[in-house]
């Protein structure tokens, strides 16, 4: 007797929990959207070029970024290459992680001073030079704007 009353228990507990586990959870009860934002743009490079585009990069987007870093635009940012060994061609992903959407928005002031500090590093002629360039080697394939998940404890 005793032992078809734990069973029925048992069977009861883990019906309840499966009711539990497959209802639906709710947006700013269970989870909420985070304020971080961000951006990913997928980018192909021709074969061959991988290495032209990195060089080009580092001479003028991560300038750009470690500029937007100090004044607090954003708060990271990453580039990566895909993994593979098949020959087709290189994507890049570059990243860029925002504190939050206000960050996003157009501020003159801030924005006239960050493109001065990066003018200083980079001419108008020479940014546009290396722009240029990019265009005969480079497809941006797709541009992203994501949001963190933050769950309720």
């Amino acid at each position: 007797m005793k032992l078809i009353a734990i069973t029925a228990a048992a069977v009861v507990a883990s019906g309840a929990l499966g009711v539990a586990a497959t209802a639906a959870a709710e947006p700013w009860v269970d989870w909420s959207p985070g304020k971080s934002v961000t951006e990913k743009q997928y980018i192909k490079v021709a074969p061959g070029h991988l290495d032209d585009y990195m060089t080009g990069l580092r001479k003028t987007w991560v300038p750009e970024q470690e500029i937007r870093k100090q004044h607090g635009v954003i708060t990271n940012y990453v580039i990566l290459i895909r993994d593979h060994k098949d020959g087709a061609e290189d994507l890049v992903c570059l990243i860029t992680v925002y504190p939050n959407g206000g960050a996003m928005d157009p501020d003159r002031t801030r924005d006239m001073a960050i493109e001065s500090e990066y003018r200083s590093h980079l001419s108008k002629e020479q940014g546009d030079a290396m722009q240029t360039q990019y265009n005969t080697y480079r497809t941006r394939v797709s541009d992203e704007t994501w949001r963190d998940v933050e769950f309720a404890k």
